[in-house]
């Protein structure tokens, strides 16, 4: 959907480097730039970059219970409502422990 500009889609800068840790740890650098390339390139949607904004997000929303997050997840999610999206699409159990059902998108849900 997002590819074809039917939905766009914000990517928080660590759930970037997430991603590429896994071909990192296998010693595969650059498979890792190759994803670091392909998802800040991906079309229709932006790569959020850690700033004041997004910090000062962090703790605003009284949905998200903020308590259950790491604080890498707290800034990916503070990335989302820096861009207002309308859906966060995870499969991490911190979010899901932390966001209402009907703002995340899960593989089980």
């Amino acid at each position: 959907m997002v590819e074809e500009g039917a939905a766009s889609a914000v990517f928080s800068i660590i759930s970037i480097a997430e991603v590429m840790q896994g071909p990192l740890r296998k010693g595969s650098i650059q498979n890792a730039k190759d994803i670091r390339n392909y998802l800040v390139n991906f079309p229709n949607s932006f790569s959020q970059e850690i700033n004041s904004d997004v910090l000062g997000h962090i703790g605003d929303n009284r949905q998200i219970d903020w308590s259950k997050l790491r604080a890498v997840d707290s800034l990916i999610i503070a990335s989302g409502l820096a861009m207002d999206v309308d859906l966060f699409v995870s499969n991490d159990r911190h979010f899901k422990r932390a966001i209402p059902n009907d703002f995340i998108l899960t593989p089980d849900t």
